[in-house]
């Protein structure tokens, strides 16, 4: 049996505009306490990440940062139950202040939701 490792390599990230501009056309919301998830099916076999945290919403590089972290751990760790879907994902005002257990658990809530839907 092949160990599978979790790793987040280039290919499962959202990077060039056209990738974002085709999630943003017409995404399914997912809302969240801390987070808004847009989520996309796309025609690969494996699913995508990317973020759209603004600064006007989370005015410093360190949190913003900090979010994008906690984000992509997460989704490295459920990304083979996440079959084939464009992620995009916007944190709201109040996640800056949030602690990172909290913010933890929005973020695997709403993967449980795509992984449902």
């Amino acid at each position: 049996m092949k160990f599978e490792r979790f790793y987040f390599r280039k290919h499962h990230k959202l990077i060039t505009a056209a990738e974002f501009k085709r999630v943003f056309s017409k995404p399914k919301k997912l809302f969240g306490q801390h987070f808004i998830f847009l989520v996309r099916n796309n025609h690969l076999d494996y699913p995508r990440l990317g973020f759209a945290i603004s600064v006007k919403k989370i005015r410093k590089s360190i949190t913003r940062n900090v979010l994008k972290r906690i984000v992509r751990e997460s989704f490295r760790l459920n990304r083979y139950q996440l079959v084939n879907f464009d992620i995009v994902v916007m944190a709201s005002a109040n996640a800056a202040n949030a602690t990172t257990s909290d913010l933890r658990k929005s973020v695997n809530k709403q993967l449980e939701r795509i992984k449902k839907s």
